[in-house]
């Protein structure tokens, strides 16, 4: 009946609703039923007495000096009290707006056990508290409830006296929030979720200083993307209908609103939330809803709807293709009148069928690469390391750009300092001590640049020997072309550190010996030469 939208006639929709929702169970007789609503209906009752507490009345035996409006003190009723009169006032304004065309809507009654179960729901669900659109939800029902209440006329005894229990006129607002509650406890409450807070990526600060080390850069430019946070509820549901459902049902139709650039959140957010209470009349809503309740099996969430929301979009196929985005949204946040509602729940029965079965195979494709991945992949399998600091790539540049000017003013310094030994030993005629002392001290200079960057990434640089030992290297310059030049064949003793030996020219190595280095010894070198002129044997030390 309530696919085929035969339940509207019968005035027995609600209780319709409440076998659908498995409140009343289909197997249970009439006189369960009665036992079943009352035990729903005691428990709004002591939801009433519990919650909707007067301040006035409870602090009468309490000490007014502490217990009072004024008094700051956390434990004082008079604090909830205002916060639940504030979150009253929310939920009036959103009231006053509801179906404000009807008249029914503006009775102040309506308005006040709507006010009261939309707050008592509120109170036990802090967690998501109000939020705009529950009115919307709870307008159909407290309609259809009071619509179909029994008059006090047909109370009787026997069957009758059942059938007036089951729409007992006295209990219309307690059967309301029990009808209510329930559908916001399928799946409903989890869309009026807030959305949680999105943390923007990290920047890098002082904290975290760039380095330069090519491993560090590289290690920085292929790291891992972080994972987009999680979609809410409501708009999973959303990307779901959109571009699972809609693609397999019309390509076409999607293909065209994918290049309008069509948000599926503008105007599915509104369709889903409220269970499409705003996009038809009254009435017709009623029939929707008779049949997604119909449909419902125990699942989380009524997914009936996901296939009227499709069917609904190919009902404006063809305005929708000849119109471009803003065109699209006009129709789509203003959908025309429809006839007869049944028309989309058949179209939308036959769009189950044909799709549930794809859906669920592409979804089962997916999670079959997902678990491929999660195997045979590194990202899924290691522990997460910390996530190193942004970069980009200009900070690249720039960071490449200052290593190799450095490297080509150091590689330009250094050429200058064997121009200038090569000229001063190999010159018979001219010998200036100086230079020479200003070039070995300026080769010192480089070599301590040279050890200073091996210090800060000895990753970059590994060598065959292990750490913590010296190279003492003896060089002759027996067979040197400056050799005629010293009275006594000089030796230049070079004392250097691992992974650093420096090749000159002008001398041939004769003997390699290693030994041990103390961890403290500071690194130095001990060049000793023979003055040409006096024949001097000269020693320094850097």
């Amino acid at each position: 009946m309530g696919m085929a939208g035969q339940i509207g006639g019968t005035f027995t929709r609600a209780i319709c609703w409440k076998v659908f929702l498995h409140i009343l169970p289909q197997s249970c007789s009439l006189l369960e039923w009665q036992h079943i609503l009352r035990e729903h209906r005691r428990r709004y009752a002591s939801l009433v007495q519990t919650l909707l507490v007067n301040p006035a009345m409870s602090v009468k035996d309490l000490d007014p000096s502490i217990h009072n409006p004024l008094a700051p003190n956390a434990e004082n009723p008079w604090n909830s009290y205002f916060q639940d009169t504030e979150l009253k006032n929310e939920i009036r304004k959103d009231i006053d707006r509801t179906y404000q065309e009807k008249d029914f809507f503006q009775n102040m009654l309506i308005k006040e056990q709507m006010l009261q179960i939309l707050f008592l729901w509120c109170k036990q669900h802090p967690d998501i508290s109000y939020r705009q659109g529950m009115n919307e939800l709870l307008a159909p029902i407290i309609y259809t409830l009071h619509r179909e209440k029994a008059s006090p006329s047909d109370k009787g005894i026997g069957p009758e006296d059942l059938l007036y229990t089951l729409s007992d006129p006295t209990q219309v607002e307690a059967d309301s929030y029990t009808l209510f509650s329930t559908i916001m406890d399928y799946g409903m409450a989890e869309l009026f979720r807030p959305e949680p807070n999105r943390r923007p990526p990290p920047r890098p600060t002082d904290e975290h200083p760039l380095s330069l080390s090519p491993l560090s850069l590289k290690a920085q430019m292929q790291k891992e993307k972080p994972a987009p946070p999680p979609m809410s509820a409501v708009l999973q549901r959303c990307h779901d209908i959109y571009h699972k459902y809609l693609p397999f049902a019309d390509k076409q139709l999607y293909d065209h609103l994918q290049k309008q650039g069509v948000e599926p959140q503008l105007f599915l957010l509104r369709w889903v939330r409220l269970l499409l209470g705003r996009e038809f009349h009254l009435e017709d809503v009623m029939i929707l809803w008779d049949a997604m309740f119909a449909d419902y099996n125990g699942e989380k969430q009524f997914s009936f709807v996901n296939y009227i929301c499709v069917a609904m979009l190919i009902y404006v196929r063809t305005h929708l293709l000849s119109r471009d985005n803003t065109g699209c949204l006009q129709r789509l946040l203003k959908y025309p009148p429809t006839e007869d509602v049944s028309l989309l729940v058949n179209m939308a029965d036959k769009l189950r069928t044909t799709l549930h079965e794809k859906v669920e195979k592409q979804e089962k494709e997916e999670k079959s690469k997902l678990s491929k991945f999660s195997l045979f992949g590194h990202k899924t399998s290691k522990p997460s390391k910390p996530a190193a600091p942004i970069i980009t790539v200009a900070d690249v540049q720039r960071q490449l750009e200052g290593v190799n000017g450095r490297n080509l003013r150091l590689g330009q310094k250094l050429s200058t300092v064997i121009n200038v030994l090569q000229s001063e030993l190999t010159d018979k005629n001219s010998y200036d001590e100086d230079n020479v002392f200003k070039a070995l001290a300026e080769l010192k200079q480089i070599k301590d640049v040279l050890i200073q960057r091996l210090e800060d990434h000895p990753s970059l640089y590994q060598d065959d020997r292990s750490p913590g030992t010296e190279v003492s290297t003896t060089l002759s310059t027996s067979s040197s072309p400056a050799s005629s030049r010293f009275n006594s064949p000089p030796r230049d003793v070079v004392e250097m550190s691992p992974s650093t030996f420096t090749k000159t020219s002008d001398l041939s190595p004769s003997s390699t010996t290693t030994t041990a280095a103390s961890p403290s010894r500071p690194v130095s070198s001990t060049y000793l030469f023979a003055d040409p002129l006096s024949g001097r044997s000269i020693a320094h030390k850097y």
